[in-house]
């Protein structure tokens, strides 16, 4: 969705705001082909929206002329925004932009069926502490089924089907938030995953070893094809990190192996 302030324009011209043409024929696209329900998830910009996706005759009271919607997911612990423009602000210039949050940290979760698709905003009550844990519903909003724009939703979705959001697990103190996988590694690390992810030229893997152990990794590609090797020998318990460059690949997908004692996990990689 569009993003504009006073005296500034564009907040950031790196993002489709810079791209307005290109922006233009995808809603010409939706528009001439009469595509329904058009939902565009997002994220990394670590900040939480609920917008429509408006045309030049839009109507922020009825929402028509909206081409569909719009939800942003904001960080877990990652630093939020960088825009320095109070959200009023934001808000009366851009009244296509139903819901906004600068400063928290979360998630939501979003429930589809065939009457509409909803987003729950949660906000993580404490990132600093792993021994405080806890999450209050910030907001909700949906879209109604061939309406292309957002209304607010009175409740949470999951406290009308049902489903309940999962609470964070608990770990202890210092250990980073990730998620062991016991089945293929008998609970020795937590594979906290590669960055950036699709990759350009290099990337990093993360992981957490619970105890000291034996790691290797490997660089293997779709068909099996070993790119790259490295035997690390005995490592410490703590965080660990592995730098790869890998600018000469070729696009596609590979996967990283992560031997910890013999027991594999494994990471995939999109190179573009």
């Amino acid at each position: 969705a569009p993003l504009e302030v006073p005296f500034i324009g564009p907040v950031n011209t790196d993002q489709w705001d810079g791209y307005q043409a290109e922006r233009q024929r995808v809603y010409d696209s939706i528009l001439t082909k009469q595509i329904t329900n058009v939902v565009v998830l997002t994220g990394d910009i670590h900040t939480a929206w609920a917008n429509d996706l408006p045309t030049a005759n839009y109507n922020a009271t009825t929402g028509a002329g909206s081409v569909g919607v719009e939800f942003v997911c904001t960080s877990i612990t990652s630093t939020n925004s960088v825009v320095n423009v109070p959200t009023t602000v934001i808000s009366s210039f851009n009244p296509h932009i139903k819901y906004l949050n600068l400063s928290d940290h979360g998630y939501f979760v979003l429930d589809v069926n065939r009457q509409r698709a909803q987003a729950d905003f949660w906000k993580i009550v404490n990132i600093t502490n792993a021994n405080q844990y806890g999450q209050t519903l910030n907001d909700s909003w949906y879209c109604a089924d061939t309406t292309a724009h957002l209304q607010h939703a009175a409740d949470s979705s999951h406290a009308s089907v049902g489903v309940h959001a999962i609470a964070p697990p608990k770990f202890p103190p210092n250990l980073p938030i990730a998620v062991d996988d016991p089945t293929t590694t008998d609970g020795l690390v937590a594979l906290l995953g590669g960055y950036p992810n699709p990759f350009h030229t290099d990337f990093m893997l993360k992981y957490y070893l619970h105890q000291p152990a034996k790691v290797s990794l490997r660089l293997i590609d779709l068909h099996g094809r070993v790119i790259e090797r490295r035997n690390l020998g005995h490592e410490g318990s703590g965080l660990h990190i592995a730098d790869f460059e890998q600018g000469n690949l070729a696009n596609g997908i590979y996967v990283v192996e992560l031997s910890v004692n013999g027991r594999i996990a494994t990471q995939r990689m999109i190179k573009y």
